[in-house]
């Protein structure tokens, strides 16, 4: 499965459970940290896509990367390794649409390193979203 395959099926199941428990996915593994959507939401979530069925949109992803994607309020964040550009960016989606609405430029003069498996990428660490209160 490649990262545009895997965004799609990501983006469709938290389209589809994020408003049923109201709550985001905002770090790895979810907001409880093991990877459980909360009661209730996995008996609605689909299980199986085909053409369009259970797929609210599709978006292309540039470049390539296997971190998981995070959802914080409308948005889906991830990150991905553009070689030809040689860098790692955020991309922010809109949860609603699958329309980009934003990308930030994390690395810059990235070059995978010799031993990285050929279906891994360098944009492998998965986003997080912390709110700090002082």
């Amino acid at each position: 499965m490649n990262l545009n395959q895997c965004f799609v099926l990501l983006a469709c199941w938290f389209a589809a459970a994020n408003p049923l428990w109201g709550q985001d996915w905002p770090v790895w593994r979810g907001p409880t940290l093991d990877s459980h959507a909360p009661l209730g939401a996995a008996e609605r979530v689909p299980v199986s896509w085909a053409g369009l069925q259970h797929v609210l949109w599709r978006s292309p992803v540039p470049g390539k990367g296997h971190a998981t994607p995070i959802v914080v309020g409308e948005n889906i964040f991830l990150l991905t390794h553009e070689e030809e550009s040689r860098t790692i960016s955020l991309l922010k989606y809109s949860l609603s649409d699958g329309q980009p609405s934003g990308k930030v430029v994390l690395h810059r003069g990235v070059v995978p390193p010799k031993y990285l498996h050929k279906k891994n990428s360098s944009a492998s660490g998965t986003p997080f979203y912390v709110v700090v209160q002082l």
